[in-house]
């Protein structure tokens, strides 16, 4: 453990106080201004000092882009008064109910894609924490924070944390709205050791948050625990049509039967299962999306980039710089050669039309495959996407054939600069 100095920060605001349980300040340190939160954690007993501490060992250890950092805690000790101060980042931007009200404030909703990239990062950061043995046990949206302007979610508050086998008698801990329905047996009957799966318990809280995320106002308590799964499935049936990822993924995690729950390593799994397309954005499985390396494009998008291959002007075979004969449609000519379907120049399997055009650049190589204008000149590739003719007349794009500046061509500039196997 780093040293640290608490005499070298100046604690500001009370962001969150239980008192005789929990404090949350902020924190500034006095020379260089930077920002951090420390959690104190009263203790009633040598027993749970020394378990908390032992926790502590094990959190700090944790290592995730989604899981907040703990860089330092310790005991102190006030006359009577005992608590374990753990000491974390501290975030600006707030937690997760502070952006689900803005939302909610300016009558916005979560799309789906956003709402999947949440989910992903978040069961990432909690299955990582069930292979490190770890479970959160007070998953909610006022413990998840929130960075890089909405778009990166934290795991935060790691005060509740604790190291567990799958199977073991715990106290309860939590939110009452987010508690499994196993523990919110308990609490309603007063019960302290339950012994469940403590990760499956936390996969139910997620999936309470983002159903809070998908419909709005979901504040009050359900019902009954007779009537749990009935109300649980008329809210998901609420969320909109054009959520059908998020409604399939929410009814598995709110199951009310502990055993038909996923935990979130079968998550983790299932999610990598689904991908953003990087033109339409709309979420996809992953069979029905080509990996383009930096980039993914779903099927869709292709197909219908591939309505637009055909040239939207006269196509010729050159050589020397002379127009010989026009390239069929099926993109071959009378001499046998084959053409490309994107960039429209003779075939160059094993390479990408920018990877070739950079090749025919350098060595001041002329295409084989050019246009003649509506406007009767010949017209010269450039060295990206697009064409030109020598007047200027005309700017098109040389995969789907449109005007360059009446269309958006995000689709033909991944096609130009990968191959598709």
């Amino acid at each position: 453990m780093n040293s640290f100095d608490p005499d070298d920060y100046i604690s500001e605001d009370c962001l969150y106080k239980v008192p005789d349980n929990v404090e949350v300040y902020k924190m500034v340190h006095k020379e260089t201004g930077k920002k951090l939160c420390t959690k104190n954690i009263y203790v009633d007993s040598v027993e749970s000092a020394n378990r908390k501490q032992r926790e502590c060992y094990a959190l700090q250890r944790l290592n995730h882009p989604n899981i907040i950092k703990m860089h330092h805690w310790y005991g102190v000790v006030k006359g009577e008064v005992s608590f374990i101060s753990i000491i974390m980042d501290y975030y600006e931007e707030g937690d997760l109910m502070k952006l689900i009200r803005t939302y909610e404030k300016d009558r916005l909703t979560f799309s789906e894609p956003i709402l999947l990239d949440y989910l992903k990062q978040l069961v990432s950061a909690y299955a990582y924490m069930q292979k490190e043995g770890m479970a959160h046990r007070d998953i909610k949206p006022g413990n998840i924070l929130v960075s890089n302007g909405g778009a990166k979610l934290i795991v935060g508050d790691l005060g509740s944390a604790v190291v567990r086998t799958i199977k073991s008698g715990t106290t309860l801990t939590g939110t009452s709205l987010y508690l499994s329905p196993i523990l919110k047996r308990a609490y309603y009957l007063n019960l302290d050791n339950i012994n469940h799966n403590t990760f499956k318990s936390d996969v139910f809280s997620l999936g309470i948050t983002f159903l809070r995320m998908s419909i709005r106002n979901l504040e009050e308590e359900f019902s009954s625990l007779e009537t749990l799964q009935d109300e649980l499935a008329k809210k998901i049936r609420s969320i909109p049509e054009s959520m059908p990822t998020i409604k399939t993924l929410l009814a598995m995690m709110l199951s009310v039967e502990e055993d038909k729950r996923p935990d979130f390593l079968y998550l983790e799994n299932y999610l990598n299962s689904y991908l953003k397309c990087d033109a339409c954005k709309k979420i996809k499985i992953f069979s029905e999306v080509y990996d383009l390396g930096q980039e993914k494009l779903c099927k869709s998008c292709y197909e219908e980039a591939w309505k637009n291959i055909h040239p939207k002007y006269e196509y010729y075979h050159c050589e020397n710089r002379s127009l010989l004969h026009k390239i069929n449609d099926d993109f071959t000519c009378i001499c046998n050669k084959k053409y490309c379907y994107f960039c429209k120049d003779v075939d160059h399997n094993g390479y990408s039309c920018a990877e070739y055009n950079s090749i025919m650049k350098k060595n001041d190589l002329a295409p084989k495959g050019v246009f003649k204008c509506s406007c009767g000149m010949i017209i010269e590739r450039t060295n990206s996407h697009y064409a030109i003719c020598k007047n200027k007349m005309h700017k098109f794009c040389l995969l789907c054939g449109l005007e360059w500046n009446r269309s958006n061509h995000k689709i033909c500039m991944m096609l130009f600069t990968t191959i598709i196997k």
